[in-house]
């Protein structure tokens, strides 16, 4: 025991020995540093999602430099990218929620050589368009930079740099606080996260499938039994047993095969339902940014990416296990034949190996190029279609088809490069597999004429071979399938992985808790945009119609966005009575404040359905009483199936007007505590308007608070207090009276909106002038006659009447000036 303990240790000291120095060669140093090299520019590499991706792409890169791995998406949502891009503050403000210190300077190309790298550039592309991309590398011929438009390393030369580079240059590096790591989860732990709740299930389905591929191998030996027995021996007992148990196998395999779809069927439905029904939960809860930021064909495209992650799981994966599964099978069938035909059939392994290593590199890019250009293409015929009446308004169809055309075009393209690599993959595999099988008859015919093997193990070997080439080529092929779900994962887990609006440590709102409104040092901007509100400070009582009024971009439809919470502030509070807003949860804060929005979007289901919106079962006494309220139940009576009228998508068969009416019931129906119209009317006639002023006039009586957004005047005159906002600021506050007495802000935009009124005031002065000057003419001529001592004749009746006549005459000539004034007016609005 003591000799094995001594050789034990002098075979584990040798071992130590060996392993330093081979750890601390130059050789394996340099080996080593040249795949750790290798490893990170593959890392750095990252390219755009879309259009608006690039900054997001490029801070992306700089992070997993400094081994931070970050999801564009989530880069995208730190730096606040909308539809318009990423701007350099959103990068800064991303940089420093990763743990990054950043800074952003401006120079020319001379400086660069002194700018510690990585750092992002901003860019003029040829096609005006506005590009970031990082600078890896200085020297004195040449540039190196990443671009995320293709994800790829350039070198660019000086001067040709200097063209497109702005000189804005964002400076980054790691801050005390920095923490590397991995904050992406790998593809293959989502797709075992997906498998493990169907782990029995696909196990029943594996096991199937391997008794299936055994049962196939039968008929290879069938055929070896066949060749080298029966007919030689004419032996009928064997064959007929032989044949009976094939029939058997037959049998079960397709009653393997059929329970074996069933359950995969099964199960895929249930990863159909987890991923697809999940995502569309995810995408309800998150932060409306996420909306303002990313195109509909982008966010819909992702459901199909799920079907390919589903597509990939229930069939190709169970394909890959048995593909394995026959692949071992055959082999040692083939081996316990003739070892030496075995080992020329295995040499065929690392050719198919080589062909599979090229088809993963090539598919990689084509496929994630075809699935950004599928989600272009949706994204423009969604939009297309949903812009038709605009099209058609300004003659548009060539333009339309034009920009559809193209993007078709582009993903053609890409479909034709992917389906020729396809085709070059696949002729190789063709052509080794085909090469194989000559070797294969023509080394075992040897083999045969040697007395080696028989006919019918050649033969059977034969048969083996065409099972056994069958997987390899699905491997192969499984490739492109791999690749798309992986990318197609990729897309859709890094929405999966945004945060959701709050939800912890927040109260419900009940109508008992609502009182005035207070807006508090309030700070908002949208994303890294222009500030709207600096320091705003509001109260809107309860109880009272408060109007907002101001030019458009004053901020007054972010007012009510900020209201119900669909934004955070920067900075400052919400008050409804006692209770800052970002305590109460969204879903009970937006039952008790009702909205009446801008833009009228109605859903594809009837009337009652619209009105009584999120209800399974309405109470129709409630909407009949609204619509009565707001006199609008004859124009639904009208409609084809009155309540029941299936209005088609977004209620494109009614009117604006009619439109506004359901919408304003819409939001009665849910009897708010809190109504906010915003422009809620400004697509009605006067009738209308007017029923809909008695309906708001019913809800102050029950001491609801009212806030009306208009731009136009004539709406809010009745409104207990008007508040005037100009540029994200509150201006002036008080009455339609008070205000206009203050000659401030509100009185401008009321002379800019009723100029005629102005003119009519200052007619009538002008006429009230022209008639006083009349009247002390007369009187000085009365006075001079009785200075010449003349009587007057005229009774004081007839004096009372002569100046009751001039007062009449003179308010006729007013009223005849006003009017004058009105029609020029409206003749003017009618040419």
């Amino acid at each position: 025991m003591a000799n094995f303990d001594s050789f034990w240790n002098k075979v584990t000291a040798l071992y130590e020995k060996v392993s330093t120095g081979i750890t601390e060669s130059a050789y394996y140093l340099k080996w080593k540093n040249a795949i750790a090299n290798k490893r990170r520019l593959e890392s750095i590499k990252i390219q755009q999602h879309d259009i608006m991706d690039c900054g997001a792409a490029c801070l992306a890169s700089v992070s997993s430099f400094y081994n931070l791995n970050v999801p564009i998406a989530r880069i995208r949502q730190y730096a606040s990218t909308d539809k318009k891009g990423t701007n350099v503050l959103g990068l800064l403000e991303a940089a420093n929620k990763l743990g990054f210190s950043a800074k952003g300077v401006k120079g020319d190309v001379k400086n660069l050589k002194d700018v510690p790298v990585p750092t992002i550039a901003h860019v003029i592309l040829r096609e005006q368009l506005q590009h970031y991309v990082v600078i890896y590398k200085y020297t004195k011929d040449y540039i190196e930079i990443m671009d995320p438009g293709d994800g790829q390393m350039h070198q660019m030369p000086h001067e040709e740099f200097a063209q497109i580079w702005t000189g804005v240059l964002i400076l980054i590096a790691p801050s005390e606080d920095f923490v590397t790591g991995d904050t992406k989860v790998s593809v293959e732990r989502r797709f075992m996260f997906l498998l493990k709740p169907h782990k029995s299930m696909l196990l029943q389905v594996l096991l199937g499938a391997v008794v299936y591929t055994i049962l196939g191998l039968a008929t290879s030996i069938f055929l070896q039994n066949i060749i080298d027995h029966v007919l030689p021996e004419d032996n009928r007992n064997l064959l007929n047993l032989m044949g009976l148990t094939m029939v058997v196998i037959i049998f079960l395999q397709i009653f393997i095969n059929h329970a074996r779809t069933l359950i995969t069927l099964k199960t895929g439905q249930q990863i159909d339902a987890r991923l697809i029904l999940g995502y569309y939960k995810h995408l309800l809860r998150l932060p409306q940014q996420f909306f303002d930021s990313m195109r509909v064909g982008e966010i819909i495209s992702r459901i199909n990416d799920a079907v390919k992650i589903r597509l990939f799981i229930n069939e190709v994966l169970v394909t890959f296990a048995v593909n394995i599964f026959i692949l071992i099978f055959s082999f040692m069938l083939m081996f316990s034949y003739y070892w030496k035909l075995a080992i020329i059939m295995l040499t065929i392994v690392p050719l198919f190996g080589v062909i599979y290593y090229f088809s993963n590199k090539v598919n990689r890019l084509t496929q994630r190029k075809l699935m950004e250009n599928a989600a272009d293409l949706q994204t423009q015929l969604v939009e297309s279609v949903n812009a038709i009446p605009t099209i058609k308004r300004f003659g548009l169809e060539s333009y339309a088809n034009f920009k559809t055309e193209t993007r078709f075009i582009q993903m053609l393209q890409t479909i034709y490069r992917s389906a020729t690599n396809s085709l070059w993959i696949g002729n190789g595999s063709t052509l080794i597999s085909s090469s194989f099988t000559v070797i294969l008859l023509w080394s075992g015919s040897l083999f045969v004429l040697n007395k080696i093997i028989t006919p019918g193990e050649l033969l059977s070997f034969y048969s083996i071979i065409g099972y056994f080439m069958a997987p390899v080529a699905g491997l192969i092929g499984m490739n492109k399938t791999l690749q798309d779900a992986r990318i197609a994962a990729d897309r859709l887990f890094e929405i999966m992985d945004l945060e959701q609006e709050s939800v912890e440590n927040r109260a419900e709102m009940t109508p008992d808790m609502v009182g005035d409104i207070h807006f508090k040092d309030v700070h908002f901007r949208y994303g890294t945009r222009a500030n709207v509100f600096e320091g705003l400070d509001l109260e809107i009582k309860k109880g009272q119609i408060t109007a907002i009024v101001g030019e458009s971009g004053s901020g007054k439809t972010t007012l009510l966005s900020l209201m119900q919470n669909i934004y955070p502030l920067m900075s400052g509070s919400i008050f409804i009575g006692d209770f800052d807003i970002k305590y109460i949860t969204n879903e009970s804060l937006r039952k008790i404040v009702s909205v009446v929005p801008q833009d009228v979007h109605l859903f594809a289901g009837n009337v009652t359905e619209n009105i009584a919106v999120g209800e399974l079962e309405p109470d129709m006494r409630r909407v009949v009483q609204i619509c009565s309220e707001l006199q609008i139940t004859d124009f639904i009576e009208r409609l084809p199936n009155g309540f029941n009228t299936f209005l088609g998508e977004n209620g494109t068969s009614l009117s604006g007007g009619q439109r506004q009416r359901l919408a304003i019931a819409r939001a009665l129906y849910r009897d708010p505590e809190i109504l906010i119209l915003d422009e809620a009317t400004s697509s009605l006639d006067s009738e209308s308007e007017q029923h809909v002023q008695n309906a708001i006039a019913l809800l102050r009586e029950k001491q609801k608070t009212i806030i009306i957004i208009a731009h136009r005047l004539s709406t809010v005159m009745n409104a207990d207090k008007i508040s005037a906002l100009h540029i994200g600021k509150l201006v002036e506050e008080g009455t339609h009276d008070e205000l206009l007495k203050k000659k401030g802000y509100y009185y401008n935009m009321w002379q800019k909106q009723f100029p005629s009124e102005k003119r009519i005031y200052e007619m009538a002065k002008e006429a009230e002038q022209s008639f006083e000057q009349s009247h002390a003419a007369v009187e000085r001529d009365s006075a001079a006659v009785s200075k010449k001592g003349a009587k007057s004749r005229v009774a004081p009746d007839a004096d009372e009447s002569r100046k009751d006549v001039i007062k009449k005459t003179k308010d006729a000539t007013v009223k005849k000036a006003a009017g004058k004034v009105i029609a020029d007016k409206a003749t003017a609005t009618k040419k």
